[in-house]
């Protein structure tokens, strides 16, 4: 797979065109980023980690595969600098056979010390409104038995179709499997796993999800293996319950920023 890279100073990361995805970041010495020992990465198949994008549909919820088809879609570099890039990914034959409307999508990557930010536009070129869902699939890297997410306090959850109420619980001790959809006031998180602190921040998305199979759910993907599961945390911004709708000619942007604060 085609595979683009920023730096800044001894700070990386890596962009493959295959599914516009962001694969590895690291940072002040560390992969801040999981990556399954068993990805596929001869773009045959959506690449297990990094930070897939999720678009039009978040998993089953909608009439296309799972998680839609931009991360299995190669999309084009249209700009690039050390530190910045921009990947498009626009609609063609291909993508209306499985979703019949016309659009651009756009991810836009900045790299500094430290700091990573990527910002998810969405445009209509359709003739008609459409609905879409998305998220920005971030796997994060870390002891999962040391795992603490803070911020979640004060919002409700989705978890196995029942909808939770707010819970006051603060720090959420992940215990997998976990497989939560967060709405409610929280545009900053923060993952502290004992060795490090990451502070996740979005602006534009509604929702935040939280998931991890757990060893017996990872065992049975074949791209990820059961002990995989102990070493990273999914942390992602979406916009999932209230799909977004577009008019013809409008745009919605999403940004995710992950900064290390130890």
């Amino acid at each position: 797979m085609p595979i683009v890279t920023l730096q800044h100073g001894d700070d990386i990361a890596e962009f493959s065109l295959f599914g516009g995805q962001l694969l590895r970041w690291r940072a002040q010495g560390r992969e801040r980023l999981f990556l399954s020992p068993r990805a596929v990465l001869d773009g045959s198949a959506a690449v297990r980690g990094g930070v897939p994008v999720i678009f039009p549909q978040f998993n089953a919820r909608g009439p296309c595969a799972r998680h839609g088809f931009a991360r299995t879609q190669t999309w084009q570099l249209r700009e690039r600098a050390n530190e910045r890039l921009l990947l498009e990914l626009i609609d063609s034959e291909a993508s209306r056979a499985l979703w019949p409307h016309r659009f651009a999508l756009r991810l836009e990557a900045s790299l500094s010390a430290g700091a990573l930010a990527l910002a998810l536009t969405v445009e209509s070129r359709d003739a008609s409104p459409f609905e879409f869902s998305c998220a920005l699939h971030s796997y994060l890297a870390c002891a999962l038995g040391e795992a603490r997410v803070f911020g979640l306090t004060g919002c409700g959850f989705e978890e196995g179709g029942d909808w939770h109420r707010a819970s006051g619980d603060d720090p959420l001790v992940p215990s997998p499997p976990l497989d939560r959809i967060y709405r409610g006031p929280a545009p900053a998180l923060r993952l502290h796993d004992g060795e490090a602190t990451l502070a996740i921040e979005a602006e534009g998305f509604r929702d935040w999800v939280i998931w991890n199979p757990g060893r017996a759910g990872a065992e049975a993907l074949a791209d990820l293996g059961g002990k995989a599961s102990d070493r990273f945390l999914c942390v992602e911004p979406g916009a999932i319950v209230e799909p977004i709708r577009l008019a013809p000619g409008e745009r919605w942007r999403g940004v995710l920023r992950l900064r290390v604060l130890g």
